[in-house]
């Protein structure tokens, strides 16, 4: 390449040769160089000197190097540095004003120098006597050259610790530079690494939340509450719309809803009609949430629906179901659950429950409040458990609302809890506006209390309606 400065040489500095330089000879403040330079490597990497007219520090530099017995080594070009740069790397290029100013003039070999560098992890640095002439507009010229660092030295002084020193400091630099990026490099790859696997995680949960959703009954339509909802879609202060109905007849309605307060939730219910007219109407409690009470949810669902069949009465059920359970969770998990049974055509409800709490009766005719309070210990804790049994007849416009805790212990922000007192009159008042979405309702207000504070706990809710011009009997 003609015009470009031929006089190359690389020199090659022994990092843990250095100390055997006699230090008593040296300043004070190379006391400490040369233990430096040997904490700062543990191989030999060559410092390569580019340019023709590099001044008096390139013989003192050459000479301090020359005294530790280095070889010296003169390449023609950077084309022959490009190819020595094949078998060795290089701390850095050091150059002389003379150079800086070839390199502002040609940039094609000025980018070609600096790609150099950055693709062997080294710096380019500028070595020169601290002149007027040399930092006239020396930032511009600098940046115009692609220079990383450089080196002023003081005229009338002994300056070859100055240089060690500033070398020393930026291989130290450009090591510290080069194993920052490199870190940067790992942690985003890591990165990388933990988004990916967080999408596989997402996508699993959301198959095992389809899953767990498919464990919840059936819904049917429902032309009431079909067009209660049509009408409420325009209304933004309509409630939201969670509920389903699970069973419909000419007597009454069962709805139900659920919301996990995770991706995976611990609550379960369940409406079972069996062929002998009677109607099974399970709600169930995991303690805990997320993935290890979904799975627990799995296992009850598996339990409860054989062993329902197989017993009528819902203490026998619970009794049945109880031991099953203990059985196979050794987690230290345990199941709160109530049982019912509606039989006589839905006139009749036997109930059992297992740690749950007590389900709401309403009875707007009489306006009377009453708790289902027949209950024994939660599922899991002790086998062989015996659960007492309690029965009611309904009437034209009763209703029971069965729930799980995570409705009654639901919290604002001042972490004031939505107690079951305030619960029972909220029911009572809902019912008694003749709003038919009565689920819904309730959702709404309770959302309100929380004032978007986070849900602690998943929230289920089963209701058994029965209709106003229902016939006893029937």
């Amino acid at each position: 390449m003609d015009g470009i400065p031929t006089e190359t040489v690389s020199t090659s500095i022994s990092l843990t040769q250095m100390p055997s330089l006699n230090e008593a000879s040296l300043p004070t403040e190379m006391s400490g160089l040369f233990n430096l330079f040997e904490q700062g490597a543990s191989a030999t990497l060559p410092m390569v000197v580019l340019g023709n007219r590099l001044g008096s520090w390139h013989a003192v530099l050459q000479t301090a190097l020359e005294a530790q017995g280095q070889t010296l080594l003169t390449l023609p070009s950077l084309e022959a540095l490009t190819e020595w740069s094949q078998q060795q790397m290089a701390e850095a290029v050091l150059l002389g004003s003379s150079h800086l100013d070839f390199l502002i003039a040609n940039p094609a070999y000025s980018s070609q120098l600096k790609r150099w560098c950055q693709e062997s992890h080294c710096s380019l640095i500028l070595v020169e006597m601290a002149t007027f002439d040399v930092t006239k507009g020396l930032p511009d010229r600098l940046y115009a050259a692609g220079v990383d660092d450089f080196i002023l030295l003081p005229d009338n002084y002994d300056y070859q610790h100055v240089i060690l020193t500033r070398l020393q400091w930026n291989i130290r630099q450009k090591q510290a530079l080069y194993q920052s990026e490199q870190l940067a490099s790992q942690m985003t790859d890591l990165n990388n690494e933990l988004y990916e696997r967080n999408r596989q995680v997402e996508k699993e949960l959301y198959v095992a939340r389809q899953l767990q959703q498919s464990l919840l009954p059936t819904f049917i339509a429902d032309p009431v509450l079909a067009a209660a909802q049509a009408e409420g879609q325009n209304d933004l202060s309509a409630p939201p719309q969670f509920t389903k109905t699970h069973y419909l007849d000419h007597r009454m309605r069962i709805t139900g809803m659920y919301l996990p307060c995770d991706s995976l939730g611990g609550d379960l219910y369940d409406i079972v009609p069996f062929n002998d007219g009677t109607i099974g109407i399970s709600v169930a409690d995991v303690s805990g949430h997320g993935v290890p009470a979904a799975f627990i949810t799995a296992i009850y669902k598996s339990s409860f629906y054989r062993i329902a069949l197989t017993y009528d009465r819902p203490d026998q059920m619970l009794y049945h179901l109880n031991n099953e359970l203990a059985s196979i969770i050794k987690t230290g998990d345990y199941v709160t659950s109530f049982y019912g049974r509606l039989t006589d055509g839905g006139t009749r409800l036997e109930y059992s429950g297992a740690g749950h709490p007590y389900p709401i009766l309403y009875r707007p005719r009489s306006g009377a409040l009453e708790r289902l309070a027949e209950n024994g210990t939660p599922l899991v804790w002790i086998p062989d458990m015996d659960y007492p049994m309690g029965e009611l007849y309904l009437e034209p416009g009763d209703k029971v609302l069965i729930f799980t805790d995570g409705i009654s212990e639901i919290k604002n922000p001042l972490g004031q809890i939505y107690d079951e007192p305030a619960l029972e009159q909220l029911f009572k008042r809902v019912v008694d506006s003749g709003e038919p979405r009565i689920l819904d309702a309730l959702i709404q207000q309770l959302s309100d209390y929380t004032q978007g504070y986070p849900l602690q706990d998943d929230m289920s809710m089963v209701l058994i309606e029965v209709f106003e011009d229902a016939a006893v009997g029937a």
